[in-house]
């Protein structure tokens, strides 16, 4: 008597599939002190210099100042050496934010220039200064914002670089002079991540 015999054929089926999840939104830096605070004298922002430069790296009531006559520019006033070295590679700038905590001991002092510097410290983009008189309070104003490039055409590896940062110079128009004092000058940047492939490899055994 022959034995039936039955033969399985066993097939494995591996199946791999790549996705692309969506890009994540909403991402930023927090704020940042520059490392690095530095005067430059370039016309017609070369009529006064500011003293202690150095005091912007942190909000703490310890002043930058600059004591102007009528008519007269400061220096410009540079921040640089900002870390933003937690955007990883391949991101996108979506907006900067740069806030400066500032005030006058008189009216009519306002900026004349807030604009960015590139990855080779040069003038780069829109000069967002404000015409609006500074305060004898502290206030923060703030400059650009969460998708606000500045028509610099930001990059990661431009914002990372130590050289990249943003300068501020201001303009006495009050007839009988005053002082600035300059706090702080803070930056936020707000990035998109790349969307990154993930693989999942499914196996289904088919039998006959």
């Amino acid at each position: 008597m022959k034995k039936a015999i039955k033969i399985v054929v066993a097939v494995a089926l591996i199946l791999t599939i790549l996705t692309f999840p969506g890009q994540a939104s909403g991402s930023d830096t927090g704020i940042k002190y520059p490392a690095t605070k530095t005067t430059q004298s370039v016309s017609p922002e070369d009529d006064v210099n500011w003293t202690n430069p150095a005091n912007i790296g942190a909000s703490n009531n310890v002043y930058a100042t600059a004591a102007l006559s009528y008519n007269q520019y400061t220096y410009r006033l540079k921040a640089q050496g900002f870390d933003f070295s937690t955007i990883p590679d391949g991101a996108t700038i979506d907006g900067i934010l740069v806030e400066i905590e500032r005030k006058a001991s008189v009216v009519n002092i306002y900026d004349y220039r807030v604009q960015l510097l590139n990855a080779s410290g040069s003038l780069v983009g829109d000069n967002k200064a404000s015409a609006t008189w500074y305060t004898t309070r502290d206030v923060i104003a703030s400059y650009g914002g969460a998708t606000d490039k500045w028509s610099a055409s930001p990059t990661v590896a431009m914002v990372k670089d130590a050289d990249f940062g943003v300068v501020l110079s201001v303009y006495c128009n009050n007839y009988f002079g005053g002082t600035v004092y300059v706090d702080c000058i803070r930056m936020t940047i707000y990035y998109t991540e790349a969307a990154v492939a993930k693989e999942y490899t499914y196996c289904y055994i088919l039998g006959a």
